[in-house]
């Protein structure tokens, strides 16, 4: 599969040609960027002027890197040159990523190279899954670029590897990765296809979809929908020669064609959405197909209707394959595409915004927060989908506006956003977190489409949280949802030219929203609550969202933008008043001064805590912020709150941050006197360097706890305050020093660490770049003071001219920060290096511990506090020609000779601290800390920029304006944000490319320095402590991903570790803790010496005796086995040699271990049959040298070993060797079996030698009783006395080679399983084909082994392991297609079977039935193959039995009849299936209801291969005499009919007794009607309801008129026939059908029938809402509501709630004038009533009047959770009925609770619809009379 397979472009060498030209081009190429540099990203532009330049001339770096990588790539030769090529992803990765107008020919280019790399390298799958991650991520950034992908060439590469058995062996890790990897790719790539692609996969698909039974349906329509691009309705007519329409209407039809399947629910729809889009602006109409879309749409939703469950009770198993690649957890229901497909139907004047009404008509109800359940997740994101893709298209339409024929309207904007404001306020108030998320957003970004209609509703929101009394726990989320509004509002309410014509009402209402926010800035800060945390941030959310969008905060004479009228001096008073409380009780009552994990909420992630203090601090006028700064610089000098510390930090950063100069003076400069102060009158342990020391200064004393807390909180403020101080320090350089020598003299540890971060801080104030003013003042552009929020691209971007100022370090700050280096860093390291030299020079009164400890400290600061700024170490000038990105973190300090001397003396201390101090864990992770510090590179910056991307994405959630604005009118490309939060990303950007300076993954060799290091966090990994080896392992895996040649030096020690003779458990667990983390594991997988050493090391360390050891090493072999790639290629010829004596020494090891009765344990046993597995597989590559070297008799040898594992005793040895024996046992081709094996010889004579895999097999099954013994110990694998196998896995570990192996088999069974005991209880696929295969290599010399064990086998009835693995074999034999199994046929294994079938017991039939569905089953991907036996074994089991066999035996032969007809097709084997459904239909009325069942089945499915059959084959058949054929439907139909009218007139319903119920006409007609009623339940779960849905029909009203007599069994399946058609789709011709059925079981006279007739009847409706005729709906709402009148209570009662359900979605209109009637009559009836004194009312008088009043019950929960006009009158009249007499007065009771519960949360202001008078009414019936106030 070359390069010119797969692209439209020219071959790999014309693209030298094409190269030389895009040469002569380069000059044009040039000026075009040149052209594009005014749409620099803004994140590129606003960096640091001199580092814009260096960007600028990243497309030339990323050209030059494209030519250098090309260039070795067209020299790859070998698989270790295609390796290679994986280490230039990193730095295309980074290029892509820097946000870079980068060339798009040089993208080309790279795509073009990786793709023929990756389908060149078919034996290395780790290498496809990252190429094409690097093209995927390049594809999503870029996706315009003019280029021709072609398809087939990725369908064969997921085939090949992912739907066929493959021999190669890959661990689960690398295919699940490989599998997701390609899958995206494709989906990338998928617009890029050639236009006539879509008809190519359209041909090559569809004739699969025509057999839905058989499993290759499933896994064609994956692919049709992977890879079907969105041009197929531009093709159809061309390529297709049919009509779009045509071809719309046939995918609808298979659509429908496999209904219970929520995997083709998906697959379909998410095809379809594509198609809906794509055609969008074309002629195309979709109106004719809206109704099925609709119905579809309705159907995938899953929730609860009536009495229905809310989950189908049928779906299509799917294969495991199919299922893993194009089906997830979030596929069903396909709410995203559901979505995506009704905002694009969506056209001016069409009727899908109908449709979309009546659907939600439906859905809502199942937003409330009452009514939630498992469904809730598919509803938030079909809400959530349908906003993003309405935004979406908006956003198109605006930028396309004149080129896009299809535009909506206000009307249409208008009428969408109506309809989903019911979902959001159905939603607002759930108890599930997403809804109640995207249920606020929503609201929010809607308001930016109609602010008219989402507005008002969003303030009166508010201010009913805010007011209530009975629903406080709403006001979180009506303040999270006011914060997303608070811009909308003040955009909306600002007058201009465009809501000049605006009605006053309308206006009136919008400024009442701007009041709502000005009032909530004062009335919500008593939400400031330490003691309810989430009212707290949303609260904090609310302000911060708001000083976003009023710009200049303060009085408007003083500058303030005075975009909101309020009085902001009181209101910052008022809040900082508040926020200080809330420190202080955040203060823990513990005397410890730790927090506890809840007290730090304010900083958690999605905290809006340090955005507000900086916009408060950063975006207000002069005298507002000296107000601040006083405030703030009081109470932080008069308090000290350690549980606070963070938090009054964050209140100092913003200050000092926000003006440096006057902040300093006024905030950090007394604190850190403070400081001082305080710590002069301590003791001085002198180890800050400046040789201050007193006497008595001990740690064991230390400070005291106040003392010792309150300089840790202030050196805490300090130290935030000081990171950005920058110029504005150097007055007070001294005064810092003396705090920083102070803290690290103290004899405290935590003022030491305080120290430290004061250091660092300081350090990185004065060196780094950094933006000095996030918060410009100057954004407002217009007179409303309103910010002005920009995107990032298109016309909204910030003014031409906007940039950022950043902090440029000046020479006093760099000659401040050079000394602060001298004394800390070089000081430190000189003391450091005397004591590891010659010792302490002096006794420090036995504190040598807290000296080192402090000297690391001081090291570890200031190395955190440069960051790169130091230089890295130097590195050959030949390995830094690769281009690499602009990026610096500040000015250079310091020199690359002092980070080696930092080396060199940091390696002499931990050879001192190993050899004296090794027990002391907390020097030593602090000294794992100054080694990655040292040499970690950039690690520190890629650290800083991971945990803010996240942080500063939370904080700019509740900040972002979409693309849409009808506000103003302002559209953009990119959503748009505060200029804040531009500037925040832009340094976040900066950051994150000085982390990728230095990070260069190409290097080949390591400093001297690192390779030190490495040795010594290597030791330290090693050492006794637990805590030390985690914190080393993962110091050293973060420098073997920098340095990854380092690798190799490090397994020898950690091999040594694992296997030496008297090894330590602590250096054994440390060891695995190292080769289990990635950089070691890859080197494994690319090294043979490496993975030989590993391996080796594993098999000797069994004399290791803890089980804790046995554990890490388990957990070590497992995730070997999971990441497993191959066996590495081997180049030399003494690596070949090792390969050799690698496999011989693990031969002889599994061959002395033998049944692992010796002395070596089971679990190495198993790993050495692991890795001899391992090691024997070669990749899929024919060319590959691994499997050039690997002799076909070492592969057959060991195949001999695996076989005699067979017969071990070692229980979790046997599934293993079965497994290893299906990788090494070659396969036959499908030719080569048809046309050499089974025509009378075992093998091809030319495979025939003395050394074949035949004469092995044959040689070990020659053994003296060798069969006997294989099917003795494999019967043990099938323990049915648990219902487990016989092995149980104790752990992980143990399950690890068997459970991790990936399957060397297809999902099996290959076609539609809807019955469990045709796929058997433990029937392994394993074994059935291990047996095929071994009949298919060595003949009748295994099949004469086998013969005598399996008669005795099959002899065992109550044995049922033996029965298993016997059905095993003997499918395997039979499928195996060989000739000798023919002639064994007729001359033991047919007499074998018959046996089974009459000797067998019921339980073991399962097995059997399995054995014959897979001896039977078709073969080949598509199902098209029959075995040469299939006719043999069906007429052995279509020989009648004896005439007087036991039911059992019929019960067992029906089981295997099925199984054997779950495999054969419509045209197959018609006689026998005519004179089965002949024979079958005697036995309908059998008094076993085990053979009722199978009967049914029987019927079920004999009925839909004849009817599936072809027209001729039909009619010859019934010409036979099959006259059965003819009439089977109408004798199905006409008996069950005839037994259900039989059982009514007998008497055998619930009101009659069961003294007529003995005869036996009654039990006859049970019997019969049983037998159909498992018919339909057959012909549902079977999928073949399209089929037979005429019988269906029939069969409805028995079904109905059944669910409820004396038989519990019928009854009990009657339920179940019932709950199964409830869930189905009845296509519109049968509809009606359905009707008829349900109308007339509602007028049957037993009361029990009309009740399950309206049972029926709301999922029905429900599902069918769209395709059902307005007549047949009018016809069931006037059977429902005649039936409000009937005689029987439960009917009555049960109809008015279908009558509730029927008003909503298409019966609204019909709902209407009823409640119109149900008002009149009520009143009748009252009126009626007055004036007469009390009589004894007759029962139809009770129940009339009772039908009245549930009239009205029925329009009060129509409507649970609105108000609507004519609710407050409805309620009154009921509640006047309260004093009838029972059943009245209970109906009004119970519905005027309901009526209470589903209104409580917004009664506050829905109780002002009702008069005095009618609350007066409802107080007087409820026993709370305060509710009704």
């Amino acid at each position: 599969m070359g390069f010119a397979d797969v692209f439209a472009t020219p071959p790999l060498t014309d693209m030298e040609t094409e190269d030389c030209s895009m040469k002569t081009t380069n000059e044009a190429q040039r000026k075009g960027k040149e052209e594009k540099e005014e749409q620099m990203h803004v994140y590129n532009a606003w960096l640091p002027q001199w580092m814009v330049k260096e960007v600028k001339e990243e497309p030339q770096r990323f050209h030059k890197l494209v030519a250098i990588m090309r260039e070795e790539i067209l020299r790859v030769d070998s698989p270790a040159a295609r390796l290679a090529t994986t280490k230039w992803i990193p730095v295309i990765n980074a290029f892509v990523k820097a946000k870079t107008e980068l060339d798009n020919q040089d993208l080309k280019a790279v795509i073009n190279l990786s793709l023929e790399l990756l389908l060149e390298t078919s034996d290395n799958l780790f290498i496809q899954d990252q190429w094409a991650r690097c093209i995927s991520r390049i594809l999503q950034k870029h996706r315009k670029l003019d280029m021709k992908i072609q398809w087939l060439p990725f369908y064969k590469l997921l085939v090949t590897t992912h739907f066929k058995r493959r021999f190669s062996y890959e661990g689960l890790g690398l295919k699940g990765d490989h599998l997701g990897s390609i899958i995206a790719l494709v989906r990338c790539c998928r617009r890029y296809f050639p236009l006539t692609s879509a008809v190519e996969i359209w041909h090559e698909f569809r004739p699969a979809l025509d057999d839905l039974a058989h499993n290759s349906s499933l896994e064609a329509m994956g692919f049709m929908a992977l890879f079907m691009p969105s041009t197929i309705m531009d093709q159809v007519e061309s390529g297709l020669n049919k009509s779009p329409s045509s071809w719309v209407n046939e995918c609808l039809s298979l659509w429908a064609g496999l209904p219970n399947c929520r995997y083709w629910n998906f697959q379909w729809a998410s095809l379809m959405a594509r198609c809906i889009k794509h055609s969008k602006g074309s002629s195309f109409d979709w109106k004719p197909f809206l109704q099925p879309l609709f119905s579809n749409f309705v159907r995938s939703f899953e929730v609860p209707v009536g009495k229905a469950g809310a989950w189908c009770p049928v779906n299509r198993s799917v294969p495991r394959e199919s299922f893993l690649a194009f089906y997830s957890k979030l596929s069903s229901p396909p709410s995203k595409e559901i979505a995506k497909s009704i905002v694009y139907l969506i056209k001016p004047g069409n009727a899908t915004q109908g449709y979309l009404e009546t659907l939600i008509d439906l859905l809502e109800q199942f937003y409330h927060p009452s009514n939630g359940g498992s469904w809730t997740k598919s509803l938030e994101r079909f809400l959530r989908y349908l906003i993003a893709y309405f935004l979406a298209r908006l956003a198109k339409e605006q930028r396309s506006l004149g080129k896009t024929h299809v535009v909506l309207g206000p009307v249409e904007r208008i009428a969408f956003v109506k309809t989903l404001m019911r979902l959001i306020e159905r939603g607002q108030y759930s108890k599930n977190s997403s809804l109640t998320s995207t249920v606020g957003s929503s609201a929010c970004l809607l308001a930016f489409v109609e602010p008219s209609l989402m507005l008002p509703y969003i303030v009166s929101t508010f201010d009913t949280a805010l007011d209530s009394i009975t629903a406080t726990h709403q006001l979180e989320t009506a303040l999270e949802t006011l914060a997303f509004a608070a811009r909308p509002i003040l955009l909306a309410s600002t007058r201009d030219s465009r809501n000049a014509g605006m009605s006053p009402e309308t206006w009136e209402s919008l400024s009442k929203c701007k009041r709502t926010i000005v009032d909530a800035m004062f009335s919500t800060l008593l939400g400031l609550d330490a003691n309810d945390p989430p009212k707290t941030l949303a609260t904090l959310e609310l302000y911060c969202s708001v000083l976003s969008s009023v710009g200049v905060v303060g009085a408007k004479e003083d500058g303030g933008s005075g975009a909101l009228p309020i009085d902001w001096s009181k209101w910052l008073d008022n809040f900082l008043s508040r926020l200080f409380i809330l420190l202080v009780n955040l203060e823990p009552s513990t005397t410890t001064g730790d927090t506890e994990a809840d007290d730090a909420f304010l900083t958690v992630c999605g905290s809006q805590y340090n955005s507000l203090v900086d916009i408060l601090f950063c975006r207000t006028t002069p005298p507002l912020y000296e107000q601040a700064l006083k405030t703030v610089s009081k109470f932080v000098r008069s308090t000290v709150l350690p549980g606070a510390a963070n938090e009054i930090g964050s209140l100092c950063r913003a200050a000092v941050y926000a003006n440096p100069e006057m902040s300093v003076e006024v905030l950090l400069v007394p604190l850190m006197h403070s400081i001082v102060s305080s710590l002069a009158e301590s003791p001085s342990t002198g180890f800050s360097g400046d040789g201050v020391r007193t006497e008595g200064a001990d740690f064991k004393v230390g400070l005291s706890q106040a003392l010792e807390s309150t300089v840790v909180y202030q050196l805490t403020a300090v130290a935030e305050g000081i990171g950005w101080g920058g110029a504005a320090l150097l007055p007070h350089g001294e005064l810092i020093k003396k705090v920083i020598s102070a803290a690290f003299n103290a004899p405290s540890s935590k003022v030491n660490s305080a120290g430290g971060s004061v250091l660092t801080c300081l350090l990185g104030s004065l060196v780094w770049y950094y933006v000095t003013d996030n918060f410009p003042i100057q954004a407002a552009t217009d007179g409303s003071g309103i910010d002005a929020w920009y995107a990032t691209k298109g016309g909204s971007v910030p003014p031409e001219g906007t940039t950022c100022k950043w902090h440029s370090p000046s020479e006093p700050e760099i000659k401040l920060a050079e000394e602060l280096v001298n004394l800390h860093l070089q000081g430190s390291l000189r003391d450091l290096r005397s004591i590891c030299q010659d010792g302490p020079q002096t006794d420090i009164s036995g504190q040598l511990k807290e000296h080192l400890r402090v000297l690391l400290l001081r090291i570890e600061s200031t190395f955190s506090g440069l960051r790169t700024c130091l230089p890295d170490f130097p590195h050959p000038i030949e390995e830094l020609s690769v281009p690499t990105l602009a990026g610096a973190s500040g000015v250079t300090v310091g020199s690359s000779a002092l980070r080696e001397e930092a080396a060199e003396i940091i390696h002499q201390a931990c050879e001192y601290m190993l050899e004296n101090r090794a027990d002391d864990t907390t020097l030593l992770k602090l000294l794992v800390d100054v080694m990655g510090s040292i040499i970690d590179y950039g690690n520190s910056e890629n650290i800083s920029w991971l945990a803010n991307r996240k942080a500063l994405d939370a904080d700019a959630e509740c900040v972002t304006e979409p693309q849409v604005n009808f506000i103003n009118g302002s559209h953009s490309q990119r959503r748009r944000r505060p200029i804040w939060v531009l500037v925040e990303r832009t340094m976040l950007h900066f950051t994150w490319r000085a982390s990728k300076v230095g990070w260069r993954g190409h290097l080949s060799t390591a400093p001297a320095q690192v390779a030190v290091l490495c040795q010594d966090l290597l030791n330290l990994s090693l050492l006794n402590y637990a805590a030390v080896r985690s914190f080393a392992g993962s110091g050293l895996e973060m420098l073997l991903k920098r340095y990854p040649m380092l690798v190799n030096d490090c397994i020898p020690k950690l091999t040594d570790a694992i296997q030496e003779e008297a090894p330590t458990e602590d250096a054994a667990t440390g060891a695995c803790n190292v080769l289990v983390r990635s950089p070691l594991m890859r080197h494994l997988m690319q090294d043979w010496d490496a993975m030989a050493s590993f391996l080796v090391a594993i098999l000797n360390s069994d004399h290791l005796e803890t089980v804790k050891t046995h554990d890490a090493i388990g957990r070590v072999f497992g995730w070997f086995n999971f990441c497993f790639r191959g066996v590495p290629v081997r180049a030399e010829s003494d690596e070949e040699e090792s390969y050799t004596s690698m496999i011989t020494q693990l031969k002889e090891k599994v061959l002395d271990t033998g049944d692992a009765v010796g002395s070596t344990h089971w679990r190495y046993n198993l790993m050495a049959h692991g890795m001899l597995l391992f090691l024997l597989l070669p990749p899929s590559s024919s060319n590959s040298e691994l499997d050039a070297s690997i002799t076909s008799k070492t592969r057959q040898s060991i195949a001999g070993v695996f076989i005699n594992n067979l017969t071990s005793d070692l229980p979790a040895l046997r599934p293993l060797s079965v497994m290893a024996l299906m990788f090494l046992l070659p396969p036959v081709p499908r030719k080569a079996v048809k046309n050499g094996m089974t025509k009378g010889s075992a093998r091809p004579q030319s495979m025939a030698d003395g050394t074949s895999m035949e004469n092995i097999i044959s040689s070990v099954f020659l053994a003296q009783d060798f069969g006997n013994n294989v099917v003795k110990q494999l019967s043990h694998d099938h323990n049915y006395a648990e219902g487990h196998s016989a092995y149980q896995y104790s752990s992980m570990n143990d399950m690890g080679l068997t459970a991790l192996m990936p399957s060397v088999k297809r999902d099996w069974p290959y076609t539609r399983t809807w019955d469990s005991n045709s796929s058997g209880e433990q029937f392994s696929l394993y074994y059935t084909k291990l047996f095929k295969s071994l009949v298919r290599e060595s003949g009748s010399s295994v099949l004469q082994q086998l013969r005598p064990p399996l008669e005795e086998a099959a002899r065992a009835v109550e044995e049922r392991g033996k029965q298993c693995i016997a059905a095993e074999i003997i499918a395997g034999l039979i499928r195996s297609d060989m000739a000798c199994v023919t002639e064994a046929w007729h001359d033991w294994l047919r007499p074998l079977l018959r046996n089974v079938l009459l000797q067998g017991t019921v339980e073991s039939a399962v097995e059997w039935a399995a054995c014959v569905r897979y001896a039977l089953g078709r073969k080949g991907r598509s199902g098209q193959q029959g075995p040469v036996l299939r006719s043999c074994v069906i007429e052995c089991l279509a020989e009648p039995l004896p005439k007087r066999a036991a039911t059992s035996v019929m019960t067992k032969r029906l089981m295997l009849l099925q199984a054997a007809l779950h495999e054969l097709g419509p045209d197959q084997e018609l006689e026998f299936q005519a004179a089965l459904l002949t024979e079958i239909f005697d036995y309908v009325n059998h008094p076993a209801a085990q053979v009722r069942g199978a009967v049914g089945n029987l019927i079920c499915k004999l009925g839909a291969n004849l009817q599936r059959s072809s027209g001729e084959e039909l009619t010859r058949i019934i010409s036979n005499g099959h006259s059965r054929v003819q009439d089977w439907t109408s004798l199905l139909i006409e008996g069950a009919k005839s037994a259900a009218e039989t059982i009514q007139t007998q008497g055998l319903n619930l009101d009659v007794s069961s003294a007529d119920a003995s005869s036996d006409t009654s039990k006859k007609a049970l019997k019969r009607i049983e037998t159909a009623f498992h018919f339909v339940v057959a012909s549902v779960r079977s999928g073949n309801i399209s089929i037979f849905m005429p019988v269906l029909l029939d069969l409805l009203c028995p079904i109905l008129y059944m669910q409820d007599t004396w038989d519990k069994d019928v009854k009990a399946l009657a339920k179940w026939c019932m709950q199964l058609l409830m869930w189905q789709l009845y296509p519109s011709e049968h509809l009606k059908g359905v009707v008829t059925a349900i109308m007339s079981a509602a007028t049957h006279t037993n009361w029990h029938t009309r009740v399950a007739a309206l049972t029926f009847l709301p999922p029905i409706v429900f599902r069918h809402t769209f395709v059902m005729e307005p007549s047949d709906l009018s016809g069931l709402w006037n059977q429902v509501r005649g039936l409000l009148l009937d005689s029987q209570i439960e009917v009555r009662e049960l109809a008015a709630t279908t009558l509730a359900g029927l008003m909503k979605g298409a019966g609204s209109k019909l709902g209407e004038s009823f409640r119109k009637e149900a008002y009149d009559d009520a009143v009748s009836l009252q009126a009626a009533t007055k004036g007469f004194k009390r009589r004894k009312l007759e029962p139809g008088s009770v129940a009339t009047r009772h039908g009245v009043v549930l009239g009205v019950a029925a329009c009060v929960l129509s409507v649970p959770y609105d108000m609507p006009p004519w609710l407050p009158s409805m309620v009154t009249i009921l509640a006047q009925f309260n004093h009838e007499k029972w059943p009245i007065s209970g109906t009004v009771t119970k519905t005027i609770a309901d009526f209470r519960r589903t209104h409580l949360d917004t009664w506050e202001f829905q109780k002002l619809m009702f008069s005095e008078e009618q609350l007066e009414v409802l107080s007087d019936l409820t026993s709370s009379a305060s509710y009704f106030v």
